[in-house]
């Protein structure tokens, strides 16, 4: 007679406990760091949400507290589709593509530093 071994259960592992106190992710979660640029932002339109960055031209977007769709429609309505990205400044505004001038400066200082 032969004893048929026990078969192993792969149970899926319970997901982590969140603290009953964790905000929802918003979208601002979900940006990368955009290269620094410090100028400032000027309304444009008088939508308080969007501006204009005084520095490089680009329009800069204020989505705190909106939903996803809600800042999806936003960037659309002012510059069309885009691909979904946003880079978050430190000043906590978002734009659709990185800061050309703070990406061009953050080159240079690599540059600068390789020697």
């Amino acid at each position: 007679m032969t004893l048929n071994p026990p078969k192993p259960s792969f149970a899926a592992p319970s997901p982590a406990a969140k603290p009953a106190n964790t905000p929802p992710p918003t979208v601002l979660d979900h940006c990368s760091i955009a290269a620094p640029c410090d100028g400032a932002c000027g309304q444009a339109d008088g939508n308080a949400r969007v501006g204009l960055c005084q520095r490089c031209g680009m329009f800069l977007y204020d989505i705190a507290g909106l939903s996803a769709n809600a800042a999806q429609a936003l960037t659309a309505n002012t510059e069309g589709p885009s691909n979904g990205r946003l880079f978050k400044r430190r000043d906590g505004k978002v734009m659709t593509r990185n800061c050309p001038v703070g990406l061009e400066a953050l080159r240079a200082r690599l540059r600068k530093s390789a020697g």
